[in-house]
Formats: structure tokens, C-alpha cells, sequence
């Protein structure tokens, strides 16, 4: 048996329908920086293969555009054509992810790097 190749990735593009309909891109170098942190957080493991790479690259855009249609759902459920924070908010609530033990600040603080939280929590703080 042989095995086709695995191309390399590079972005995933999510509309998230906005009024421009302009299209968000992740990069896949993103991706690499974000899981390498969860790898680097593990016990036992801190490599990754760049098949189960490419597989996580393909699986966070299935995620994103996920993402993208939930927030759209919502702004347009509200009659909006922009996506707001709490819209975003509410997501992470519904997803379980923001709850009376863990806030959007502890979230952040977690997952992001430390001027890309202070940047979210300033913007949040405005709102």
C-alpha cells in the first residue's frame, strides 16, 4: 500500500460573513505554536509528527468554520451583520469554556500569550 503525500498546510480560511465579507485566515504556523504550548504543558510527550500536524491543522479548520457559523448564527439571530465580543462571550459560555469557575480573563490567560490576553481583556474592558 502506498501512502499519498501530505501536503503542507498553510492557512484556513473562515468566513465569518461580516458586512465586507472579508475572510479570516489561520495561519498553520499558529496552529504549530499553539499545540507545541499544549505539548510543552504534557508529561510524557513534546513531539509532534507532521502528519498528526497537518490532521490538526485540517481539524482546527473544521473547528473555525464551526466557529465562524455559531457567531454569525448569533449576530444575525440579534439582527446584527457584525459579530460583537459577547457574541464571542456567549459562545464560550454555551461551549462551556467561560463558567462561575473559569472567566474570560483566566481563559485567556491560560490559552494566549500574555500581550495577546492583555490585548483581549483591554478590548473587552471598552466594550
Amino acid at each position: 500500500p502506498t501512502s499519498t503525500p501530505m501536503r503542507k498546510p498553510t492557512a484556513i480560511v473562515c468566513s465569518p460573513h461580516d458586512s465586507k465579507n472579508q475572510k479570516v485566515r489561520v495561519q498553520a504556523k499558529e496552529v504549530k505554536r499553539i499545540f507545541a504550548g499544549f505539548l510543552s504543558r504534557q508529561q510524557n510527550t513534546k513531539r509532534c509528527t507532521p502528519e498528526a500536524l497537518s490532521r490538526l491543522h485540517e481539524l482546527s479548520g473544521v473547528f473555525f468554520k464551526q466557529v465562524s457559523k455559531d457567531l454569525s448564527a448569533y449576530a444575525k439571530h440579534a439582527r446584527r451583520r457584525k459579530i460583537t465580543v459577547e457574541d464571542a462571550i456567549l459562545l464560550l459560555k454555551r461551549q462551556r469554556k467561560i463558567n462561575s469557575d473559569v472567566s474570560l480573563s483566566d481563559l485567556c490567560r491560560i490559552h494566549l500569550s500574555r500581550e495577546v490576553a492583555d490585548q483581549i481583556l483591554k478590548n473587552q474592558r471598552n466594550v
